[in-house]
């Protein structure tokens, strides 16, 4: 039992390197049509809700859709021409990947999108720490 834990907790800490270089890969134009559409049609049929081991049985009943995508991510990963997998791989350890850039732009989106709403429902910017209501700043009015 010990030694299935450790192997789901391996799989479930490789999951965020293996989504990334996956999503790098399929957005790269260098990567064959055919593998994309081939690992896209797996992780659906692994993400529909049929599922294959009973959910009350602890850990597994969790961890079987988690475990076939890791495996899924990782065939696909091996599948890409070695040297653009090396130069995606280079490209996520400097965060200058195009994971990283969607990840930055989608928080300037989040941003911007945020403030659109702040301003469609009335809130205005909020004042500086700095300044007081009361008007005794130069050129404030008084009551």
């Amino acid at each position: 039992m010990v030694r299935r834990v450790r192997t789901i907790r391996r799989l479930v800490l490789d999951l965020p390197g293996q989504v990334r270089l996956a999503y790098c890969l399929t957005r790269d134009p260098r990567m064959p049509t055919p593998l994309k559409v081939a690992a896209g049609a797996a992780v659906a049929v692994i993400l529909t809700p049929v599922v294959n081991i009973p959910l009350w049985i602890p850990v597994l009943g969790e961890m079987d859709a988690v475990a076939l995508l890791v495996l899924c991510l990782r065939q696909y990963n091996r599948m890409a021409p070695p040297d653009l997998r090396r130069e995606l791989e280079a490209r996520l350890r400097d965060g200058t990947s195009a994971f990283d850039q969607d990840l930055q732009s989608g928080g300037r989106v989040a941003q911007a999108l945020a403030g659109w709403v702040g301003r469609r429902v009335g809130r205005a910017p909020s004042a500086p720490a700095d300044r007081t209501p009361s008007g005794d700043e130069p050129g404030g009015a008084r009551p």
